[in-house]
């Protein structure tokens, strides 16, 4: 399964962006945004709290696959 299914098997929304670096390098950053089903209010949660900002980052050879293989 790729990034999208994984998510969805886990009952995460997804959005993937492609950036461009300055030496040609074309880049996939995946964000996870919360729940499927939760209201949508950028950056907070169902209560209104404010969500904290988590940036992973793969090591070498791996792939973003490697932070959501597991359980939810």
């Amino acid at each position: 399964m790729n990034f999208e299914q994984l998510c969805a098997l886990n009952g995460y929304k997804f959005e993937e962006y492609e950036v461009t670096t300055q030496d040609g390098y074309i880049l996939s950053i995946f964000r996870i945004p919360g729940l499927v089903g939760e209201k949508e209010k950028s950056g907070f949660d169902a209560d209104g709290n404010a969500k904290p900002v988590v940036l992973f980052w793969h090591g070498m050879f791996n792939c973003a696959d490697a932070w959501i293989i597991n359980v939810p």
